[in-house]
């Protein structure tokens, strides 16, 4: 971005932080819109009008995605698309899970997040004026 801008004052922003993790990202969108395609019929469409919105949304993330290897900065695209997946996955369980599971299954889903969270990688954050 420095480069390109002609700015010599972020050429150098980003070369010491840690690299990586775009093809965790790709391989989650992948999985997630696959999820999403899979678990949500046309029926359970039909019932939830303002679903489509959120469904028609998913092909485009899954679409950005993997233009993150090509150029980083293209994740702020995929992650515009990202709100509608993030909102879509939850009706995805809820269409894939019966009720007697559907509480276990997000007890298990809050869980794992709630590990991951806690689990952070000892990574400290920094504002890049520091």
């Amino acid at each position: 971005m420095g480069e390109a801008a002609g700015m010599e004052k972020y050429a150098e922003y980003g070369k010491g932080a840690i690299q990586g993790g775009g093809n965790t990202f790709i391989f989650l969108v992948a999985l997630l819109s696959l999820f999403c395609l899979i678990a949500i019929k046309k029926k359970d469409m039909l019932m939830n009008k303002s679903i489509h919105v959120f469904y028609v949304m998913t092909p485009f993330l899954t679409f950005f995605a993997p233009l993150i290897r090509a150029n980083g900065t293209m994740i702020r695209i995929a992650l515009y698309y990202t709100i509608f997946l993030t909102l879509l996955v939850p009706y995805g369980i809820e269409c894939s899970t019966d009720k007697s599971n559907r509480q276990l299954t997000y007890l298990i889903a809050i869980g794992a997040l709630s590990f991951l969270a806690l689990m952070g990688g000892g990574m400290t954050y920094y504002f890049y004026w520091q």
